[in-house]
């Protein structure tokens, strides 16, 4: 089964783990990004309003479980995704492209999105303290990091409503887990690292 990740813009970064299509755009950081997520961000209609903003790390596990999420809720994600260098953010609106941004800029943004509740979702390996704590003194936030994601999933579902969230994200992940174990013994983290939103 192919299953491709809706988060998709014209040019695409894909890595295909188990049949599955994890894709995020290779948009490069570009000047005035903000001013243009301004004017998307205020051109929704009030019914658009970001009611719960999903940050994570761009981790298998944590991924899969934010995106399942959003393909239900269409709430946006923060993405973190290490490089070498530093963390990069990648903002993943519901269906439009995703939107690069500076670390830097990330007090900026929260501002723009203006979300009424931000997901932590996972611990600080996913979400760095140098961001968690910046988002904690500007919005109501909850975090789920309990380091046993079926009961992220279980935890997300009932926060959600949304039923078969668990069974949907174990199902995902093992196939996914599957073709990727040869590739996570050689790495020195428990999840495999999809490939950097781009990069």
């Amino acid at each position: 089964m192919r299953v491709m990740f809706h988060n998709l813009s014209r040019r695409y970064c894909i890595l295909i783990v188990a049949g599955f299509t994890f894709a995020g755009t290779c948009l490069p950081a570009a000047a005035g990004l903000l001013s243009k997520m301004n004017y998307m961000l205020h051109s929704w209609p009030p019914d658009h309003r970001v009611k719960k903003l999903i940050v994570t790390g761009n981790y298998v596990k944590p991924r899969i479980l934010a995106e399942l999420v959003q393909h239900q809720t269409k709430n946006p994600i923060l993405l973190v995704s290490p490089g070498e260098s530093g963390n990069n953010l990648y903002f993943l609106p519901y269906g439009p492209e995703a939107m690069p941004l500076d670390e830097e800029e990330c007090v900026e943004f929260i501002e723009l999105v203006n979300p009424k509740q931000v997901l932590l979702l996972g611990d600080s390996r996913y979400v760095p303290d140098s961001i968690s704590e910046k988002i904690q003194r500007q919005v109501s936030s909850v975090r789920v990091n309990s380091s046993n994601w079926a009961k992220n999933a279980k935890t997300l579902s009932d926060m959600f409503m949304y039923q078969n969230l668990r069974a949907r994200f174990a199902d995902m992940y093992d196939k996914v887990k599957d073709a990727s174990d040869s590739a996570e013994a050689s790495r020195t983290r428990q999840d495999a690292v999809l490939a950097p939103l781009g990069e």
